[in-house]
């Protein structure tokens, strides 16, 4: 086979795949929820987790606020969020981290319910089992 004719087919087999993808894995918008809360630590939201039944979530601000919160739905539409839960990330001393300490920009949830919380600034992950006396940091790879 010549490599020009080789080129050719790598691109059209890659191009078919990307292709196939969008025509099966697409997603639409289905509704937009402004979502408020009297709060001072409200808001700027770094990261948050929806379950699987999007019916609850999980939330971090970025001054360092976990939440926990009942999504309510018509069909396939939020039509309120109430937020059951709130707690300050602290830090593996036990104190809130404040400033750049606790710049947290993501979480995943963890099977037992707690989350693992990304730190920015010092970069780091930390376990919070909500609310916790301490996170412990996760040992670096």
């Amino acid at each position: 086979m010549h490599t020009s004719s080789a080129i050719q087919l790598t691109v059209a087999i890659m191009l078919a795949g990307a292709a196939w993808a969008v025509d099966h894995n697409t997603s639409s918008h289905l509704s937009s929820f402004t979502w408020r809360h009297p709060a001072e630590w409200f808001g700027g939201f770094s990261a948050i987790h929806i379950s699987d039944d999007g019916r609850h979530l999980i939330g971090m601000t970025d001054r360092s606020t976990l939440i926990a919160a009942r999504v309510e739905r018509n069909d396939d539409e939020i039509s309120d969020i109430q937020i059951t839960e709130n707690w300050p990330l602290i830090s593996s001393r036990g104190r809130p981290l404040i400033g750049g300490a606790g710049d947290s920009e993501g979480i995943a949830s963890a099977p037992d319910g707690g989350v693992y919380v990304s730190v920015e600034t010092t970069h780091r992950v930390a376990y919070d089992l909500a609310p916790a006396p301490k996170a412990p940091v996760l040992p670096r790879p």
